[in-house]
């Protein structure tokens, strides 16, 4: 079974995250950003976890990133996802936030994203693989971020082009 084909829950698009998946389905990352401090921000929030500002901006971020943890899911619980495995679970800092933010400043999921890693062998995964998203159209009205090993040097480059 491909990753597209299985059945997923649909996320809730209220006015908050709403900025988020409709750039997901334009197949661009769009992240929360504070208008006080610029601290960068995911799940979006009505305040800013830094300076606890209201104001925030959203900006296209480059879907790059480093894997900070991963599980490899080898055995399907759900019938409908049988056969499917291994189904690696990635956690992602964007290049766009500074991995002090990520580790000192802030709970660890205020700047992480979850997201399936494909097109890769589980054997290969490791804390500090440089990874890019890949936009999954999984059907008219869903478009999910999987994520993807990228070479080490596009990865670089593209994020230091990005400051």
């Amino acid at each position: 079974m491909s990753v597209s084909a299985r059945p997923y829950v649909r996320p809730c698009k209220d006015p908050l995250s709403r900025p988020f998946w409709d750039g997901l389905t334009a197949h661009q990352l769009c992240l929360q950003s504070c208008a006080a401090c610029d601290t960068v921000r995911h799940p979006p929030a009505k305040h800013c976890p830094a300076c606890l500002s209201e104001e925030y901006n959203w900006t296209t971020a480059s879907g790059n990133g480093v894997v900070y943890s991963f599980a490899v899911i080898h055995n399907m619980i759900l019938p409908q996802w049988q056969g499917s495995g291994p189904l690696i679970i990635a956690q992602v800092r964007p290049v766009e936030v500074p991995a002090a933010s990520v580790l000192v400043r802030f709970n660890e999921a205020t700047n992480l994203i979850y997201g399936d890693l494909v097109n890769c062998d589980p054997s290969s995964v490791v804390v500090g693989l440089e990874v890019h998203g890949v936009f999954d159209d999984v059907d008219d009205g869903l478009t999910l971020l999987r994520w993807e090993p990228a070479p080490a040097a596009s990865v670089r480059d593209r994020s230091e082009s990005a400051r």
